[in-house]
């Protein structure tokens, strides 16, 4: 009877508990159900940037095997050229994957952990800034599901495989969150939005751009208010000094990189490279659809729109305002939001006078995800402002159930076809020599491929031509007084060395196939070589097309009058690489010795007996 009367009390303490939490354990279930189920019996084998973000994940994988944590540059990368794709596309979260590849896991799996820890903290994420800012568990729980398990989301996961964008959506809700914190609430939790807004930079360079466009447009908004209390004014101010010092090991390289050189992401070549923002941009009558994944007017791809749960909430918020006979300010103001974003993502939008100024952001849909963000706090508030227990519940139903139908739209056809995948054993095997379209290719006037008629290539012929430029050349040197039997290379990883012989020229240079980013070092015995841009030139073919292809971002190294010798080149990294990351790890430090010694304070206060 005594272990009976345990059991039962057990079972009745774990039912209070559920209860008391039954939102987390609701959001909880969703995450397993909808995510970490499915991916636990599939194999992903599509998306439009999977193949990418896999060879991301080999090269990442591959320099920490060699002990290069947190190069700038992935060593194996476009044939052991090296890629600095993390100097421009942050890879910090990559590491978890990365780290599970070195212990013994394939890429592929390792990546369907990564989503299911990337979807859970994007859950948790939303729902505890909106319980920080609702003081309502089932507005927090609303806000949470339609803004995790979106369309949007669910798009950028399954069927863009869009890693960084689909991380960003972890850190928006903190960046808001902060920003709310500091200008209405009580400033306790102003830190939210310089780590969000830094969690956000090193993972989605363009969303953290915009992130910052709409934080200032916010102060502008809210300027009066910021000004008139002084302390929201210095929270601002610390929030910008704590961000620039928890991402200076990010966001100070990437800034010395970009004026170092011209790259196909800066100098116009890719805002093309899938069509004009004008011809990307989403059909207005698309913008609210489930059905449109993949097709549009234009020919060319896009997502699913914002679903119907914006709908049914400005519906629960309309009956709210006949009922109260208020209009929440604050719901009104994330509607707008939200309806705003939609109208700049659609073709409604001017957007071939904005082509020049944000060409670089490729597709107008990248915007959803803030759509997404604002609608799904517009939800939030319906429900926290809804008279009556009824309605309210009839809130959370109604909108959930739209909002989990777009995810199930959009979510479909990639489910069933990766367990398809899983069912035939299909196997999906890196790349290191991807680079989608060569956003961090350094290139200047004298890159260009030319045809046999002497007419230039497009930017995705170029792109192409460039890597087979560095296959054909990867074991081969080249000089401008040498023969290439005079020259002998040998690759290390993210090491070369040629030893030369024979030199009798006086200004003799070694060109070699290394993507020259700033930070190489070359030496001869001992003495500091001076290095520059160098020139691969090598036919291509593509498309049954032949081209002359000339590339002139490789590493030259200068050796002079020297006769003989043996030349090291290796990735050593800058001066500004080293400082900001000390920079980052002493701020680290610094926080983490803060949150400690608050924490102890608080339990010794609590543990005093009052007088």
């Amino acid at each position: 009877m005594t272990l009976i009367s345990e059991l039962r009390r057990d079972a009745s303490a774990l039912a209070d508990h559920i209860k008391a939490h039954r939102y987390r354990v609701l959001l909880a279930l969703c995450v397993a159900l909808l995510c970490v189920v499915p991916l636990l019996f599939s194999v992903v084998g599509t998306g439009h940037d999977y193949g990418y973000h896999l060879g991301r994940l080999r090269c990442l994988a591959d320099n920490i095997q060699h002990g290069k944590w947190f190069s700038a540059v992935y060593h194996s990368g476009l044939y052991d050229a090296g890629y600095a794709s993390p100097a421009f596309y942050g890879d910090l979260f990559l590491h978890i994957p990365a780290v599970l590849v070195c212990l013994g896991l394939k890429e592929e799996p390792a990546m369907r952990v990564f989503y299911m820890l990337v979807t859970a903290a994007c859950a948790m994420s939303a729902f505890w800034c909106a319980k920080k800012a609702f003081k309502d568990e089932r507005a927090a729980f609303l806000t949470s599901l339609c803004y995790t398990f979106s369309g949007y989301f669910c798009t950028d996961m399954l069927a863009r495989a869009a890693i960084g964008e689909m991380q960003s959506f972890v850190f928006l809700p903190p960046v808001l969150y902060g920003f709310y914190n500091i200008v209405f609430g009580d400033r306790r939790h102003w830190y939210c939005l310089p780590l969000g807004l830094a969690g956000c930079l090193v993972s989605h360079l363009l969303t953290s751009a915009v992130a910052v466009i709409f934080l200032f447009v916010f102060a502008l908004v809210f300027a009066v208010r910021i000004f008139k209390e002084k302390q929201r004014l210095f929270a601002l101010i610390k929030s910008a000094g704590l961000f620039l010092c928890v991402s200076a090991f990010f966001l100070f390289p990437l800034l010395e990189q970009l004026t170092n050189a011209e790259y196909v992401a800066t100098n116009g070549m890719s805002a093309t490279r899938w069509g004009t923002l004008a011809r990307r941009a989403m059909p207005w009558s698309s913008v609210f659809s489930d059905f449109c994944l993949g097709s549009a007017r234009t020919g060319l791809w896009i997502p699913n729109g914002i679903g119907l749960f914006p709908v049914a909430a400005a519906v629960f918020a309309g009956i709210n305002i006949f009922k109260s006979k208020h209009v929440s300010r604050t719901g009104a103001a994330f509607c707008g939001m939200g309806v705003f974003t939609l109208f700049v993502i659609s073709d409604l939008f001017p957007w071939k006078s904005f082509q020049s100024l944000a060409g670089g952001m490729q597709f107008p849909w990248r915007l959803m995800v803030f759509a997404t963000l604002f609608f799904a706090v517009f939800a939030g508030v319906t429900v926290k402002n809804a008279k009556g227990k009824w309605l309210s519940a009839a809130c959370v139903a109604v909108v959930a159930t739209c909002s989990l139908f777009s995810f199930f739209s959009a979510a479909s056809p990639s489910y069933s076809r990766m367990l398809k995948n899983a069912q035939t054993g299909t196997i999906t095997t890196p790349s290191r020599t991807y680079i989608g379209a060569g956003e961090y290719l350094p290139v200047d006037e004298n890159t260009f491929a030319l045809d046999k008629k002497g007419e230039q290539a497009d930017a995705g012929t170029l792109v192409t031509g460039i890597k087979s430029v560095f296959n054909k050349n990867s074991k081969k040197a080249f000089s401008n007084n040498l023969e290439q039997s005079a020259l002998v290379l040998k690759r290390g990883y993210g090491e070369l060395t040629v030893e030369f012989s024979g030199n009798s020229a006086s200004d003799t240079y070694i060109d070699l196939p290394l993507v020259n980013y700033k930070g190489y070092a070359a030496y001869l015995d001992g003495t500091v070589l001076r290095t520059g841009n160098g020139t691969l030139i090598s036919d291509a073919t593509v498309d049954k097309k032949t081209y002359t292809v000339t590339y002139s971002g490789a590493v030259r190294v200068y050796i002079g009058n020297v006769e003989s010798g043996t030349v090291t080149i290796r990735y050593e990294g800058t001066a500004v690489q080293k400082i900001s990351k000390i920079i980052t790890l002493f701020t680290l430090v610094c926080a983490v010795c803060v949150f400690i010694r608050k924490k102890v304070r608080s339990r010794s206060q609590a543990n005093t007996p009052a007088a």
